[in-house]
């Protein structure tokens, strides 16, 4: 995702809180692929990761971000594409200390369309 595109997406979500008086603080973007140059500390309670499991090499710099950023009663939702993402993958969230749990689709969309066939939702947490 482009740096512009980014911004854009963070600002309209923190207006978003702001006018709806959320007392969540902000919303922040992470560059998880290379964790050694953010200036961020803080733990967060919800965590959104989509299309971040595409090739097997950002697995675990992926994995390593979120133990990084969660605390015991956060809660990460990690979008992908199935076909992309292979069973070593969860294999590698589980020997990492994450719990999975796939969101069933049709809580996610009435269309009777092939989606579910491509995509998941899934709910991350630790145990």
């Amino acid at each position: 995702m482009s740096r512009t595109w980014k911004w854009k997406w963070i600002g309209l979500i923190n207006k978003n809180i702001t006018l709806n008086n959320l007392s969540i603080s902000s919303a922040k973007s992470i560059d998880w692929r290379n964790l050694q140059k953010s200036e961020i500390e803080d733990s967060f309670d919800v965590i959104f990761a989509l299309e971040c499991v595409y090739r097997e090499d950002l697995y675990q710099p992926l994995i390593s971000a979120i133990l990084k950023y969660i605390h015991s009663r956060s809660v990460v939702f990690l979008g992908m594409t199935k076909q992309f993402t292979k069973p070593s993958f969860f294999e590698l969230l589980v020997s990492s200390g994450l719990c999975y749990r796939m969101i069933p689709f049709e809580y996610l969309c009435k269309s009777n369309d092939n989606l579910a066939d491509n995509i998941g939702l899934f709910v991350l947490y630790t145990y």
